[in-house]
C-alpha cells in the first residue's frame, strides 16, 4: 500500500476523533497545534516513502477496530484521539527509518488539546509540590518559611502559589524542546527515555526555583513592573533550556564512545 493511501485511510477511519479535534482547537489550546507543525517539518525533511509494509497495515487496521469499539462504548472521546496517534506513528515512523519512534509520537501527544485537563487534573498536586520544595529550598537558604497547602507564610505574610505557577505551561513547553531535540538527534529509545527523564527532572527543579524567586520578589518593599513574572519564567526557561543541551550533549558524546 502507498504511504499517503495508508495515511489518509488511517485518518478517514478515525475520522469521529478528528471532528472532536477540530472542535477543541477551536475552542481552546489551539497553541498545541504548533508541536504538530514541527513534527510534520521534520518529516517532510526526511526521504518520501512509497510503500508502507504489511506489518503496519495490519497493526493500522486493528486499531481502526479498536476505535470503532471505543466509540460505541461510551469511553471519552481523548481515548479515541489517543488510539489516532498511534494509528499515525506507525507510519510516521517509518519516514525516520524505525518500526517504532518515540519522539515522533512524543510530538503527537503534545499536539492533542488536553492542557485545560492536564491543568484541572494536575494542576494542584503540581502546585502543591512546588511549594513544598520551595519551602524547602528558602529554609536552605536561611528563611523561615512555612508551607500551607499551596500556601507559603512568612513573617505573617502569605505569598499563594496560584495555578499558573503550577508549571503546566512550562512543563509542556519544556517538554516539546525535549522532543524537538530528541527527534532532531534520532534518539534510540532507551536514549529517549533516558533524556525524558532527565528533562523532566529539570523542568519540575526550573519551576521551584521560578516559584522561589518570584517569592523573593513578592516580598520585597520595591516596586516591581508588571513584566516582572513573565521576565523571570522566561530566564529560568533559558536556563533549562541550557540545561537540556548540555544533557543532549552528554548522551550524544556517551553515544560516540559506545
Amino acid at each position: 500500500m502507498k504511504y499517503s493511501h495508508a495515511i489518509g485511510l488511517c485518518l478517514l477511519a478515525n475520522w469521529p476523533s478528528l471532528a472532536w479535534l477540530f472542535y477543541r482547537f477551536k475552542e481552546s489550546d489551539g497553541h498545541c497545534l504548533f508541536a504538530l507543525a514541527i513534527l510534520i517539518l521534520f518529516i517532510s525533511k526526511e526521504k518520501k516513502l512509497e510503500i508502507v509494509t504489511a506489518h503496519q497495515v495490519k497493526w493500522s487496521l486493528i486499531l481502526n477496530f479498536l476505535a470503532l469499539i471505543t466509540l460505541f462504548s461510551g469511553l471519552p472521546p481523548i481515548a479515541l484521539a489517543f488510539i489516532l496517534i498511534i494509528n499515525l506513528n506507525l507510519f510516521i515512523s517509518l519516514s525516520f527509518q524505525k518500526a517504532w519512534f518515540w519522539p515522533s509520537f512524543s510530538l503527537l501527544v503534545l499536539s492533542l488539546p488536553i492542557m485545560s485537563s492536564l491543568q484541572f487534573f494536575f494542576g494542584y498536586p503540581l502546585r502543591l509540590l512546588a511549594t513544598q520544595a520551595s519551602a524547602i529550598l528558602l529554609k536552605v537558604g536561611g528563611i523561615n518559611v512555612y508551607a500551607h497547602g499551596t500556601v507559603l507564610e512568612w513573617q505573617g505574610r502569605q505569598t499563594v502559589v496560584d495555578a499558573p505557577c503550577s508549571g503546566i505551561n512550562m512543563l509542556w513547553a519544556g517538554l516539546l524542546l525535549i522532543s524537538i531535540i530528541a527527534l532532531y538527534e534520532k534518539l534510540s529509545t532507551l536514549q529517549f527515555f533516558k533524556f525524558f527523564t532527565m528533562g523532566f527532572g529539570v523542568i519540575f527543579l526550573a519551576n521551584v526555583i521560578r516559584n522561589t524567586t518570584l517569592f523573593y520578589l513578592e516580598n520585597t518593599p520595591l516596586q516591581l513592573p508588571e513584566f516582572t513574572h513573565n521576565a523571570v519564567g522566561l530566564f529560568v526557561f533559558a536556563l533549562f533550556a541550557f540545561s537540556l543541551l548540555l544533557i543532549q550533549k552528554r548522551i550524544s558524546n556517551a553515544k560516540a564512545l559506545s
